[in-house]
């Protein structure tokens, strides 16, 4: 940790010089034609497609938060991720993977008991070095985002294990902030953007929502992430969970991106099978086809209803 006298006076002589206008500091301007024509490094994609015309989900040193009610297996679909990303030729929700890499995993509210159970249902089959990349520590302290120290391990923790994307999950029991206090709100997410600054790191973060009422479980508008707006500001990717209308079991649920750069992905219907792994199907606009979910065509030539993708998963994991 920086001394505190030597902190106060490096203020103390920031105030100063603004006072005097005698700062030293230069700003380096670039003209808009030499713009256009600059080849600027990108950084590296990790999940989507690299072309203009297609979603590019996260890329490194960025963020993308998972937001929606409780329930809704936010948890398990980043968990997938992780999975994908270490695996490296696992597809995820139907984006490309661009791995394998190495991830970290800090899970604060089950446990390590609850990371070993995803990872029995979702990997066992796979080989252990692929799984291995996905690191869980098993000491570090509880972490508090408004305190320096908490920070520091954060980042001792992804560059000893040189992760190239971190999962934090939940968001709310890793901070002491008043989450409806934008100027509070805007310091934790200052530390995980100097994070994300430092070490090139992605974060995937899971965020609750207000617990659903009769009046807000239907239609995305209702769908909010809780607490300050900065929150969801300061996302490059935003995935809002939403309950399916026409079911409410917690195996199925609407996704919706948006993004900050590039084309926006549809929206999608996603379905967990017994397995814990999710399968995607394009949804409409405004949902137009929930009378008639059309998931896939059959010999009949009608598409199939929910209740009847149910059916299908049930006989086994698949894509539809």
């Amino acid at each position: 940790d920086s001394d505190p006298l030597e902190v106060l006076e490096h203020a103390s002589r920031e105030m100063l010089e603004v006072a005097h206008g005698a700062t030293d500091q230069k700003v380096e301007c670039v003209g808009g034609g030499d713009l256009i024509h600059m080849d600027i490094p990108r950084p590296k994609l990790l999940i989507g497609e690299d072309a203009q015309d297609k979603a590019r989900l996260l890329a490194e040193g960025q963020l993308m938060l998972f937001s929606g009610p409780p329930k809704l297996g936010k948890s398990l679909l980043v968990a997938e991720a992780m999975v994908s990303l270490a695996a490296g030729d696992l597809a995820w929700l139907g984006f490309q993977i661009h791995g394998p890499v190495r991830v970290g995993v800090v899970e604060a509210e089950g446990g390590l008991d609850l990371v070993q159970d995803w990872l029995r249902a979702m990997a066992a089959d796979l080989p252990r070095e692929a799984i291995n990349r996905i690191r869980i520590p098993k000491t570090l302290p509880k972490i508090d985002l408004t305190r320096p120290r908490s920070v520091m391990l954060l980042r001792r923790f992804i560059e000893t294990e040189e992760l190239k994307v971190l999962a934090l999950d939940p968001f709310f029991r890793l901070h002491r902030a008043e989450e409806n206090d934008n100027r509070e709100m805007s310091d934790v997410m200052a530390a995980l953007e100097e994070l994300r600054a430092q070490t090139a790191v992605a974060m995937m973060l899971v965020h609750h929502t207000a617990w659903a009422t009769q009046e807000n479980t239907k239609g995305r508008s209702s769908v909010r992430s809780r607490g300050a707006s900065v929150i969801a500001a300061d996302a490059d990717t935003l995935a809002t969970f939403d309950y399916p209308e026409e079911d409410d079991e917690e195996s199925a649920f609407y996704l919706y991106f948006d993004i900050r750069r590039g084309p926006k992905p549809p929206n999608l219907l996603v379905l967990r099978d017994a397995h814990l792994r999710h399968h995607p199907t394009a949804m409409g606009q405004k949902k137009a086809d929930e009378k008639e979910i059309a998931v896939a065509r059959k010999s009949k030539g009608g598409a199939l209803t929910l209740k009847q993708v149910k059916i299908l998963l049930a006989k086994g994991p698949r894509t539809l």
